[in-house]
């Protein structure tokens, strides 16, 4: 996680909040001339990448089937509610009457905490003592964004972190972006939804665009 460093209340920002009043310019040390070149590595879905998760899954104060949208009255497999929040069988009775806002708020909090964990443990696992280093604010995005929609378990085992974590790796796939399409099926089948997001989670990926609305 990164660590926001200064602020009003940071006496070396605000001298201040100390008591004290700077005579001269801070003396620049080594450390603090590489923290100025080197970001902390990213640990959580950006504001930006929030925003386009709750875009594309919406969010749905009554129970509802994952694929087709429908409404459900009873537990099914796949289904789900707020934004994205899958349902287990257990849960049916907390979520069967619908949430509010508030709770579906609480709910993506949750979610997606477990999510960006689950990414960076998967990272650090492949890559050890590196981790999400490397990876730009928007790639981590969009790491984050397919994990959560295809659940932590199919995206650690999958070709495409396999390809992330080590290059040389040899799977079906030519390339990265093949690798990260190729997550278009529902069912055995080829879902247009689906090829629609995988489009969109790896431009943001590529190139930092996460569209018009955002």
């Amino acid at each position: 996680m990164a660590t926001q460093v200064g602020g009003k209340d940071d006496p070396e920002e605000n001298p201040a909040a100390s008591g004290t009043r700077r005579t001269g310019p801070r003396p620049v040390s080594l450390y603090d001339a590489i923290d100025a070149e080197v970001s902390p590595p990213p640990g959580r879905l950006s504001p930006r990448g929030r925003r386009w998760l709750i875009n594309a899954e919406g969010c749905r104060l009554m129970p509802y089937l994952d694929l087709s949208g429908a409404p459900i009255y009873h537990w099914q497999k796949g289904a789900t509610i707020g934004v994205g929040h899958l349902i287990i069988r257990q849960q049916w009775p907390w979520f069967a009457n619908g949430i509010d806002k508030q709770w579906a708020e609480s709910l993506l909090r949750q979610d997606l905490q477990h999510v960006e964990l689950g990414v960076l443990d998967r990272l650090e696992a492949c890559r050890p003592w590196v981790g999400a280093r490397g990876l730009r604010q928007h790639q981590f995005d969009a790491l984050v964004l397919l994990a959560f929609n295809i659940g932590l378990a199919a995206f650690s085992n999958s070709s495409l972190v396999a390809m992330l974590c080590d290059s040389r790796t040899v799977t079906p796939y030519a390339t990265l972006e093949q690798a990260w399409l190729a997550w278009k099926y529902a069912g055995g089948e080829v879902m247009p939804g689906l090829e629609r997001r995988r489009a969109e989670e790896w431009r943001i990926f590529k190139e930092g665009d996460y569209g018009p609305d955002i």
